[in-house]
Protein backbone atom coordinates (compact mmCIF):
# COMPACT_ATOMS: atom_id res chain seq x y z
CA UNK A 1 0.00 0.00 0.00
CA UNK A 2 1.17 3.21 -0.84
CA UNK A 3 1.02 6.13 1.29
CA UNK A 4 -0.39 9.37 0.21
CA UNK A 5 -1.61 11.95 2.44
CA UNK A 6 -3.02 14.92 0.89
CA UNK A 7 -3.15 18.31 3.62
CA UNK A 8 -5.10 21.30 1.94
CA UNK A 9 -4.09 24.43 4.16
CA UNK A 10 -5.19 27.42 3.72
CA UNK A 11 -2.12 29.71 2.90
CA UNK A 12 -0.55 32.22 5.26
CA UNK A 13 0.03 35.93 4.36
CA UNK A 14 3.94 37.15 3.41
CA UNK A 15 5.51 40.27 3.39
CA UNK A 16 6.51 43.50 5.50
CA UNK A 17 3.67 46.08 5.12
CA UNK A 18 4.00 49.90 4.12
CA UNK A 19 2.19 52.54 2.82
CA UNK A 20 1.89 53.45 -0.77
CA UNK A 21 0.74 56.42 -2.22
CA UNK A 22 -2.77 56.70 -4.04
CA UNK A 23 -3.40 56.96 -7.96
CA UNK A 24 -5.43 59.87 -9.15
CA UNK A 25 -6.96 60.59 -12.29
CA UNK A 26 -7.66 64.55 -13.17
CA UNK A 27 -11.33 64.62 -14.35
CA UNK A 28 -10.30 67.76 -16.59
CA UNK A 29 -7.04 69.70 -17.87
CA UNK A 30 -9.04 72.79 -17.74
CA UNK A 31 -10.90 72.25 -14.62
CA UNK A 32 -12.93 70.17 -12.31
CA UNK A 33 -15.84 69.14 -13.98
CA UNK A 34 -18.88 69.52 -11.15
CA UNK A 35 -20.94 66.69 -12.56
CA UNK A 36 -17.93 64.30 -12.18
CA UNK A 37 -18.38 61.98 -9.14
CA UNK A 38 -15.17 61.46 -7.14
CA UNK A 39 -14.46 57.88 -6.37
CA UNK A 40 -11.95 56.14 -4.17
CA UNK A 41 -11.70 52.51 -4.37
CA UNK A 42 -9.98 50.73 -1.20
CA UNK A 43 -8.50 47.77 -2.18
CA UNK A 44 -8.47 44.77 0.50
CA UNK A 45 -7.13 41.17 0.06
CA UNK A 46 -10.27 38.63 1.34
CA UNK A 47 -7.80 36.21 1.20
CA UNK A 48 -4.92 36.83 3.85
CA UNK A 49 -3.40 33.82 4.17
CA UNK A 50 -0.36 32.85 1.86
CA UNK A 51 1.21 29.67 2.53
CA UNK A 52 4.76 28.44 4.63
CA UNK A 53 7.67 26.71 2.31
CA UNK A 54 8.15 24.19 4.73
CA UNK A 55 7.68 20.53 4.16
CA UNK A 56 6.77 18.70 7.78
CA UNK A 57 3.35 17.10 7.85
CA UNK A 58 0.80 19.27 8.25
CA UNK A 59 2.79 22.45 9.23
CA UNK A 60 1.96 24.25 5.97
CA UNK A 61 3.65 26.07 2.99
CA UNK A 62 5.44 28.94 3.89
CA UNK A 63 5.94 31.62 1.15
CA UNK A 64 9.02 32.96 0.82
CA UNK A 65 9.31 37.32 0.89
CA UNK A 66 10.34 38.41 -2.83
CA UNK A 67 10.19 42.22 -2.46
CA UNK A 68 14.03 42.36 -2.44
CA UNK A 69 13.73 41.75 -5.94
CA UNK A 70 10.44 41.73 -7.12
CA UNK A 71 7.06 44.65 -7.07
CA UNK A 72 3.58 43.48 -6.64
CA UNK A 73 1.92 45.13 -9.60
CA UNK A 74 -1.87 46.31 -9.78
CA UNK A 75 -3.49 46.09 -12.96
CA UNK A 76 -6.66 48.05 -13.52
CA UNK A 77 -9.15 48.35 -16.08
CA UNK A 78 -12.61 50.37 -16.27
CA UNK A 79 -15.31 49.04 -18.62
CA UNK A 80 -18.45 50.44 -19.51
CA UNK A 81 -21.26 48.02 -20.70
CA UNK A 82 -19.85 45.52 -23.06
CA UNK A 83 -16.98 47.23 -24.52
CA UNK A 84 -14.39 44.77 -25.32
CA UNK A 85 -11.90 47.91 -24.74
CA UNK A 86 -11.09 49.17 -21.28
CA UNK A 87 -12.49 53.01 -20.41
CA UNK A 88 -9.36 53.98 -18.89
CA UNK A 89 -6.39 51.18 -17.76
CA UNK A 90 -3.99 51.94 -15.19
CA UNK A 91 -0.78 49.71 -13.70
CA UNK A 92 0.91 50.84 -10.46
CA UNK A 93 3.32 48.79 -8.44
CA UNK A 94 3.93 48.67 -4.57
CA UNK A 95 6.93 47.24 -2.48
CA UNK A 96 4.24 45.60 -0.28
CA UNK A 97 1.29 44.21 0.63
CA UNK A 98 -1.56 45.84 2.93
CA UNK A 99 -5.25 45.85 3.23
CA UNK A 100 -6.05 49.74 2.49
CA UNK A 101 -2.96 50.58 1.42
CA UNK A 102 -3.75 51.30 -2.45
CA UNK A 103 -6.14 53.68 -3.18
CA UNK A 104 -7.17 54.32 -6.55
CA UNK A 105 -8.96 58.01 -6.95
CA UNK A 106 -11.51 58.52 -10.79
CA UNK A 107 -13.46 61.34 -11.72
CA UNK A 108 -16.30 59.59 -13.65
CA UNK A 109 -19.15 60.60 -15.29
CA UNK A 110 -22.10 58.75 -13.71
CA UNK A 111 -23.23 56.13 -15.69
CA UNK A 112 -22.63 52.25 -14.81
CA UNK A 113 -18.58 50.55 -14.80
CA UNK A 114 -16.86 47.52 -14.27
CA UNK A 115 -13.75 47.40 -12.63
CA UNK A 116 -11.69 44.34 -12.88
CA UNK A 117 -8.44 44.18 -11.23
CA UNK A 118 -5.42 41.84 -11.02
CA UNK A 119 -2.44 41.95 -8.96
CA UNK A 120 0.17 39.94 -9.53
CA UNK A 121 4.06 39.91 -9.23
CA UNK A 122 6.96 41.58 -11.67
CA UNK A 123 10.85 41.56 -11.65
CA UNK A 124 11.99 44.69 -9.54
CA UNK A 125 14.07 45.70 -12.42
CA UNK A 126 12.30 45.31 -15.56
CA UNK A 127 8.49 45.69 -13.89
CA UNK A 128 6.88 43.76 -16.88
CA UNK A 129 4.93 40.64 -17.05
CA UNK A 130 6.59 37.71 -15.51
CA UNK A 131 4.57 34.75 -15.03
CA UNK A 132 1.09 36.26 -16.63
CA UNK A 133 0.09 38.44 -20.10
CA UNK A 134 -2.05 41.14 -18.93
CA UNK A 135 -2.23 42.87 -21.78
CA UNK A 136 -6.50 42.98 -21.40
CA UNK A 137 -7.87 41.67 -18.42
CA UNK A 138 -10.71 40.26 -20.29
CA UNK A 139 -8.05 37.73 -21.97
CA UNK A 140 -5.97 37.26 -18.92
CA UNK A 141 -3.44 34.43 -19.91
CA UNK A 142 -0.17 32.23 -18.32
CA UNK A 143 2.67 33.19 -20.34
CA UNK A 144 4.09 30.29 -22.69
CA UNK A 145 6.52 28.55 -21.95
CA UNK A 146 5.52 27.39 -18.72
CA UNK A 147 6.66 27.82 -15.55
CA UNK A 148 6.29 26.18 -12.31
CA UNK A 149 8.23 26.00 -9.33
CA UNK A 150 7.69 29.52 -8.60
CA UNK A 151 5.73 31.28 -5.48
CA UNK A 152 6.28 34.61 -8.00
CA UNK A 153 3.51 33.37 -9.75
CA UNK A 154 0.71 33.69 -6.48
CA UNK A 155 -1.93 36.85 -7.70
CA UNK A 156 -4.91 38.42 -6.88
CA UNK A 157 -8.25 39.02 -8.73
CA UNK A 158 -11.13 41.19 -8.44
CA UNK A 159 -14.63 41.99 -10.39
CA UNK A 160 -16.46 45.19 -9.22
CA UNK A 161 -19.59 46.80 -10.52
CA UNK A 162 -19.43 50.11 -9.87
CA UNK A 163 -23.42 52.27 -10.72
CA UNK A 164 -23.11 55.97 -10.54
CA UNK A 165 -26.61 56.45 -12.17
CA UNK A 166 -28.13 57.94 -9.07
CA UNK A 167 -25.58 60.52 -8.72
CA UNK A 168 -26.67 61.99 -12.13
CA UNK A 169 -28.57 65.26 -10.81
CA UNK A 170 -25.43 65.95 -8.37
CA UNK A 171 -22.55 68.41 -8.42
CA UNK A 172 -18.90 67.49 -6.77
CA UNK A 173 -20.11 64.14 -5.45
CA UNK A 174 -17.60 61.97 -3.54
CA UNK A 175 -17.76 58.61 -2.64
CA UNK A 176 -16.05 55.67 -1.10
CA UNK A 177 -16.16 51.92 -2.45
CA UNK A 178 -13.62 48.76 -1.19
CA UNK A 179 -13.10 46.28 -3.96
CA UNK A 180 -12.21 42.83 -2.26
CA UNK A 181 -9.07 41.22 -3.99
CA UNK A 182 -9.73 37.28 -3.96
CA UNK A 183 -6.59 34.96 -5.06
CA UNK A 184 -6.98 33.95 -7.88
CA UNK A 185 -5.56 30.53 -7.45
CA UNK A 186 -4.59 27.01 -5.82
CA UNK A 187 -1.31 26.04 -5.24
CA UNK A 188 -0.07 22.67 -4.76
CA UNK A 189 3.27 20.98 -3.26
CA UNK A 190 4.87 17.03 -3.89
CA UNK A 191 7.10 16.03 -1.28
CA UNK A 192 8.98 12.65 -1.88
CA UNK A 193 8.96 11.27 1.75
CA UNK A 194 11.21 8.02 1.32
CA UNK A 195 14.78 10.25 1.42
CA UNK A 196 16.20 8.30 4.23
CA UNK A 197 15.23 4.58 2.71
CA UNK A 198 16.44 6.03 -0.59
CA UNK A 199 19.79 7.11 0.54
CA UNK A 200 20.38 3.57 2.81
CA UNK A 201 19.79 1.49 -0.67
CA UNK A 202 21.95 3.77 -2.57
CA UNK A 203 25.03 3.45 0.18
CA UNK A 204 24.27 -0.30 0.45
CA UNK A 205 25.10 -0.48 -3.23
CA UNK A 206 27.71 2.12 -2.85
CA UNK A 207 26.39 4.46 -5.26
CA UNK A 208 27.53 7.91 -4.58
CA UNK A 209 26.42 11.95 -5.42
CA UNK A 210 23.02 10.39 -6.63
CA UNK A 211 20.71 13.08 -4.96
CA UNK A 212 17.42 13.83 -5.99
CA UNK A 213 17.93 16.76 -8.43
CA UNK A 214 15.86 17.57 -11.29
CA UNK A 215 12.03 17.32 -12.29
CA UNK A 216 10.46 16.64 -15.61
CA UNK A 217 6.59 17.85 -14.97
CA UNK A 218 3.62 17.27 -17.16
CA UNK A 219 0.00 18.69 -16.84
CA UNK A 220 -2.77 16.13 -18.56
CA UNK A 221 -5.48 16.17 -20.27
CA UNK A 222 -6.04 19.85 -19.22
CA UNK A 223 -5.08 22.93 -17.55
CA UNK A 224 -6.74 26.16 -17.07
CA UNK A 225 -4.17 28.73 -19.07
CA UNK A 226 -6.67 31.87 -19.64
CA UNK A 227 -9.67 33.41 -18.03
CA UNK A 228 -11.80 36.71 -17.87
CA UNK A 229 -11.90 38.22 -14.64
CA UNK A 230 -14.86 39.59 -16.03
CA UNK A 231 -16.51 36.57 -16.31
CA UNK A 232 -18.24 37.46 -19.97
CA UNK A 233 -15.86 35.20 -22.06
CA UNK A 234 -15.11 31.05 -22.08
CA UNK A 235 -12.08 29.67 -20.09
CA UNK A 236 -9.25 28.14 -22.24
CA UNK A 237 -7.88 24.73 -21.36
CA UNK A 238 -4.57 23.53 -22.52
CA UNK A 239 -3.47 19.99 -22.73
CA UNK A 240 0.34 20.58 -23.26
CA UNK A 241 1.73 22.23 -20.26
CA UNK A 242 5.07 21.11 -18.90
CA UNK A 243 7.95 21.91 -17.09
CA UNK A 244 11.44 21.38 -15.72
CA UNK A 245 12.57 22.25 -12.11
CA UNK A 246 14.82 21.55 -9.82
CA UNK A 247 14.24 19.02 -6.61
CA UNK A 248 14.77 21.17 -3.49
CA UNK A 249 14.33 21.54 0.43
CA UNK A 250 16.54 18.39 0.51
CA UNK A 251 16.48 17.14 4.25
CA UNK A 252 17.48 13.48 6.14
CA UNK A 253 13.75 12.39 5.51
CA UNK A 254 12.37 14.33 2.37
CA UNK A 255 12.37 16.81 -0.82
CA UNK A 256 9.97 18.78 -2.53
CA UNK A 257 9.54 17.40 -5.90
CA UNK A 258 7.41 20.13 -7.32
CA UNK A 259 5.27 22.75 -6.69
CA UNK A 260 2.93 25.34 -8.92
CA UNK A 261 0.09 27.56 -8.34
CA UNK A 262 -2.68 27.02 -11.18
CA UNK A 263 -5.62 29.46 -12.26
CA UNK A 264 -8.60 28.73 -10.80
CA UNK A 265 -12.13 29.34 -12.31
CA UNK A 266 -14.25 27.23 -9.82
CA UNK A 267 -14.00 27.13 -5.82
CA UNK A 268 -12.50 23.40 -6.13
CA UNK A 269 -11.11 21.48 -9.21
CA UNK A 270 -8.58 18.67 -9.76
CA UNK A 271 -5.67 17.79 -11.58
CA UNK A 272 -3.58 15.19 -12.98
CA UNK A 273 0.05 14.93 -13.22
CA UNK A 274 2.97 12.90 -14.14
CA UNK A 275 6.77 13.53 -13.26
CA UNK A 276 10.00 11.60 -14.03
CA UNK A 277 12.63 12.51 -11.30
CA UNK A 278 16.48 12.58 -12.01
CA UNK A 279 19.38 12.49 -9.83
CA UNK A 280 22.75 14.54 -9.74
CA UNK A 281 24.54 12.20 -12.78
CA UNK A 282 21.04 12.88 -14.69
CA UNK A 283 20.14 8.77 -13.78
CA UNK A 284 16.56 8.25 -13.90
CA UNK A 285 14.96 8.05 -10.05
CA UNK A 286 11.76 6.58 -10.69
CA UNK A 287 8.77 7.98 -13.30
CA UNK A 288 5.19 8.69 -11.40
CA UNK A 289 2.11 8.53 -13.48
CA UNK A 290 -1.39 9.71 -13.33
CA UNK A 291 -1.28 11.61 -9.89
CA UNK A 292 -4.45 13.02 -9.02
CA UNK A 293 -4.32 16.19 -7.00
CA UNK A 294 -7.58 18.01 -5.63
CA UNK A 295 -7.35 21.35 -5.44
CA UNK A 296 -8.95 24.66 -3.31
CA UNK A 297 -8.96 27.96 -4.63
CA UNK A 298 -6.71 29.65 -1.76
CA UNK A 299 -5.39 26.81 -0.49
CA UNK A 300 -2.17 24.36 -1.21
CA UNK A 301 -2.67 20.98 -1.58
CA UNK A 302 0.46 18.96 0.38
CA UNK A 303 1.05 15.96 -1.53
CA UNK A 304 3.15 13.17 0.63
CA UNK A 305 4.12 10.08 -1.00
CA UNK A 306 6.67 7.65 -1.61
CA UNK A 307 8.07 7.60 -5.24
CA UNK A 308 12.13 7.54 -4.49
CA UNK A 309 11.99 3.69 -4.41
CA UNK A 310 10.30 2.30 -7.50
CA UNK A 311 8.07 -0.70 -6.75
CA UNK A 312 7.81 -4.39 -6.79
CA UNK A 313 6.16 -5.61 -9.95
CA UNK A 314 7.01 -2.45 -11.96
CA UNK A 315 10.04 -2.95 -13.93
CA UNK A 316 12.04 -0.99 -11.71
CA UNK A 317 10.45 2.08 -12.59
CA UNK A 318 7.44 3.89 -12.02
CA UNK A 319 4.16 3.97 -9.26
CA UNK A 320 0.86 2.51 -10.06
CA UNK A 321 -1.57 4.89 -12.16
CA UNK A 322 -4.28 3.26 -9.90
CA UNK A 323 -3.77 5.06 -6.29
CA UNK A 324 -5.80 3.39 -3.60
CA UNK A 325 -3.97 5.00 -0.46
CA UNK A 326 -5.56 6.97 1.97
CA UNK A 327 -6.14 9.99 1.42
CA UNK A 328 -6.52 12.66 4.40
CA UNK A 329 -7.75 16.24 3.72
CA UNK A 330 -7.53 18.76 6.73
CA UNK A 331 -9.19 22.09 6.00
CA UNK A 332 -8.04 23.98 9.27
Amino acid sequence: MKNILYTVICLLLFGLITRCDSIHESPDENGINPTLVSVNLDYFFKDTDIGIHTHSKKSGLATPNFFNTHLLRYTVEIYTGNSASPLHRYVYTSEQLKNGEIVLNLNLQAAKYTVLTWVDYVDKTEKCDLHYDTNCLKNLRVKTPYNGNYHTKDAFAAKHVLDLTSYGNNFFTEINNTIELERALSSFMIVATDMKEYVDEKNSMAITNCLPEKVEFDYHPSLLVEYDISGENSCVFSDQESFNGDISDHTDESCVIAYDYVLMNEETSNIEVSFNIYDSNNEIINRVKNLKIPLKRNACTMVYLSCLIPKDGQGGIGIDDAFDDEIEIIIP
